[in-house]
């Protein structure tokens, strides 16, 4: 009876001090986040980004960004993005970024529009940008405005997406009825990142030891690891994890028990960029095979990046030579792999010679960058559509 009472006062003692500690800890973290908010150091550095003039509807935007739902679970892609409402980003219940359309765009009876699917990752998306300036709202008003064409155009574009994953999603709707006429696709750094990422293989989704830990973790012969990874979910959201990360980011300038994205054993550049290709490319001509099937036509871009820009502003050097070696080899690999397909672009250097500042960070641009990529895709989509018009 003696060791129960004991162990009961061992216990509470215990769960006392937590709460005290976590209580303190609380108190510290909204004392900083208070501090942090008087000074304006809360505001999202990309929002501070040259590229956006100092406009103060950037600020509202990031602020706005924090609070879209995190992604869905979607079957075969693994994830797309949840409807959302707001003043700058709209996403529709299909996980499709709002995109700029004329009032003639839905067709008619007389009138037919030409649709367009666009699909990449975040950059696509138009992370960093409002709906409007997007690289398929930019194509769209191009198309509409300048050429008279009518068209509709729509996003499928979202964050993390690798080409394999775009792919699937187009066969998804395919498989539903949903044929285009154009199919873009707009890749590069995920996949190359993820092929990094992932040890040097290729076509594998972004985190997905994230998945690999997920997986089964609801059954009964599981419960062990559930509650290891409540606890381990429980304390580093927890106020006290904040404080002794901080201190322990101080100390060392490493995050407490962080999860690390790079792989143990990285491997060599011309690893990761010979499997990017292989995949690449297997996928464009599985593509142009569908395509000749269903009747619509394709374009593949490999996307610019900051290491691409020739002329860089203060804020945009801070994000050059990021895995720059990756990155290089591998767009010079699938350059050289796909030379023969006419349908393939590589646009790196579209801002080559431009002191403008277009880059937030080492992918996401403007919305005056965007502008600009969607301006070199025009080159190739209106001959497209004029052909189209003839048929």
């Amino acid at each position: 009876m003696v060791h129960i009472k004991n162990a009961w006062l061992v216990c509470s003692i215990t769960i006392i001090l937590v709460l005290g500690i976590e209580l303190v800890s609380y108190v510290l973290v909204s004392i900083r986040y208070a501090l942090a908010s008087i000074e304006g150091t809360l505001i999202d550095p990309r929002s501070r980004a040259d590229g956006y003039g100092n406009a103060d509807w950037a600020v509202e935007y990031y602020e706005e960004e924090k609070s879209i739902p995190l992604y869905k679970w979607h079957s075969y892609i693994q994830w797309r993005p949840s409807p959302f409402k707001g003043k700058y980003t709209n996403i529709d219940a299909e996980g499709l970024r709002q995109t700029w359309s004329s009032i003639d765009n839905k067709g008619s009876p007389t009138t037919k529009s030409l649709r367009i699917f666009m699909f990449g990752g975040s950059t696509m998306q138009g992370s960093g940008a409002r709906d409007e300036e997007t690289i398929p709202s930019f194509l769209a008003k191009m198309l509409t405005r300048e050429y008279g064409f009518n068209v509709k155009v729509t996003n499928f574009g979202a964050g993390g997406y690798i080409n394999t994953q775009e792919v699937i999603r187009l066969l998804l709707e395919l498989q539903r009825g949903n044929i285009p006429d154009l199919v873009v696709f707009y890749d590069g750094a995920n996949d190359t990142f993820s092929t990094f990422q992932n040890g040097g293989i290729a076509g594998i989704p972004q985190n997905e030891s994230n998945r690999v830990r997920e997986f089964n973790l609801l059954r009964p012969e599981m419960i062990r690891r559930l509650y290891k990874e409540t606890l381990l979910a429980t304390f580093t959201n927890s106020s006290t994890y904040q404080v002794v990360s901080s201190v322990v980011r101080r100390i060392t300038g490493r995050d407490l028990l962080s999860v690390e994205r790079r792989p143990s054993v990285e491997a060599p550049p011309d690893q990761v960029a010979s499997e990017v290709v292989r995949v690449y490319s297997w996928n464009v001509t599985f593509i142009k095979n569908i395509s000749q099937v269903y009747e619509f036509k394709t374009l593949f871009y490999w996307q610019p990046m900051v290491d691409n820009k020739d002329k860089l502003t203060a804020y945009e050097q801070q994000f050059a030579d990021r895995m720059k070696r990756y990155f290089e080899m591998t767009a010079i690999a699938v350059k050289t792999q796909l030379s023969h397909v006419d349908e393939f672009h590589d646009i790196r250097d579209v801002f080559r010679g431009d002191p403008k500042p277009y880059f937030i960070d080492s992918v996401h641009i403007t919305g005056a960058g965007n502008e600009i990529v969607a301006r070199r895709m025009l080159k190739d989509v209106v001959p497209i559509v004029q052909l189209w018009q003839t048929r």
